[in-house]
């Protein structure tokens, strides 16, 4: 999907490019530098191309700057061969998650091969690498501005569909276990996993998004509301999954109706992004009250056995350890609970804005 943009992309780099480098007037050498810089610079996606050109201007100052000092410095062939080996190792080593010291590395190298080939050259190389860089830089933005650009807001909807559907397939993985259900643990470990996957890729592109034009950045606000509270419903599921225990039971917790009054919120987010048509049966469950009832009992007769116990103690650890498991799950799903009505008033929000909009890249009506 982002290949054919990118190809066209690479295709008017070069032209660019080319022409760049015959104005001879401008006086640029080693003009096939910046042809090496756009094909190194340029990505699909606007933002990912902003941020390496800026990593990539940063990295080659940094590194000619160190390159200068040495060349400056030292003048032991042996001594600059050495230098030179390590930063090739080095460079090659921090390309893939360290661009910025893999680009000064690069540059070191760069510098010192160039000075064995043609000596005392070092103020033309400086010159020409930071000035081609800069022009390369240049080109690549320009580009990847108006050029088949891929806005990261594009992928929004996705995005925001699959982190709600794995949060809803997480949390009653989760509460199946208080369900009396069959608990397949490594069935949970997938189901997690695929939560916090998706969490962390509609983090990314809502990060991502944060770079991009001010004019690309749709419904940003709405979009890190929704971020947000995904983030909170996955850390709440799973801090009730640290309840889970198959020595421990909880009969006191209404977990059935817990279970359809949380999974008809989570459902009904799932399926206002999905554009579908939100029926009767889930606003309903979403107003159920459990019936926590014995839980509450048991909480309003520990504290009359304080106030009158208060002279001596006479508390069981056990009952205690029970009582306070009890409330801190009860707490848990209310939170789960109203997070994902927050999550839902958001969304409805957002489709109502997009349908204000007459967007076609957002959520289309209900049918």
């Amino acid at each position: 999907m982002l290949a054919f943009p990118s190809c066209i992309e690479n295709y008017d780099c070069f032209i660019v490019g080319i022409y760049v480098s015959l104005f001879q007037f401008i006086g640029i050498g080693h003009t096939y530098w910046i042809l090496i810089t756009t094909v190194a610079i340029l990505k699909p996606a606007y933002s990912i191309t902003k941020q390496r050109n800026l990593l990539r201007l940063y990295g080659t100052i940094a590194g000619a700057v160190i390159a200068y000092g040495i060349l400056h410095f030292v003048h032991i062939n042996e001594v600059l061969f050495t230098i030179l080996l390590l930063s090739m190792i080095m460079c090659f080593s921090f390309l893939k998650g360290r661009y910025f010291w893999a680009v000064l590395f690069m540059t070191i190298y760069v510098f010192l091969s160039f000075n064995f080939l043609s000596p005392g050259n070092i103020d033309v190389i400086f010159k020409d690498r930071i000035v081609d860089t800069i022009v390369a830089g240049v080109i690549t933005s320009l580009v990847s501005y108006m050029v088949l650009p891929v806005w990261e807001h594009t992928q929004n909807l996705d995005l925001m569909k699959k982190s709600a559907e794995t949060n809803l397939i997480y949390f009653q993985s989760v509460i199946s276990k208080f369900l009396g259900e069959s608990f397949d643990i490594e069935d949970y470990k997938v189901k997690r996993k695929n939560a916090i996957i998706s969490l962390a890729n509609l983090s990314d592109n809502f990060q991502r998004m944060i770079s991009d034009p001010k004019n690309q950045q749709k419904k940003l606000e709405i979009v890190h509301q929704f971020v947000a509270t995904s983030h909170l419903i996955t850390a709440y599921t799973a801090s009730l999954s640290q309840y889970v225990k198959d020595d421990e039971k909880y009969p006191e917790i209404d977990a059935e109706g817990w279970s359809k009054k949380i999974e008809a919120e989570l459902q009904q987010v799932s399926n206002l992004l999905n554009g579908n048509k939100i029926d009767e049966v889930l606003k309903m469950d979403s107003r159920i009250e459990p019936e926590d009832s014995s839980l509450e009992d048991l909480i309003l007769k520990r504290r009359t056995e304080l106030i009158e116990n208060e002279s001596y103690d006479l508390r069981d650890p056990n009952k205690i350890s029970h009582l306070t498991e009890l409330k801190n799950i009860h707490d848990v799903l209310e939170l789960i609970y109203d997070v994902a009505k927050e999550q839902r008033k958001v969304i409805e929000k957002y489709r109502n804005e997009a349908a204000a909009v007459g967007s076609t890249e957002v959520i289309p009506q209900q049918s």
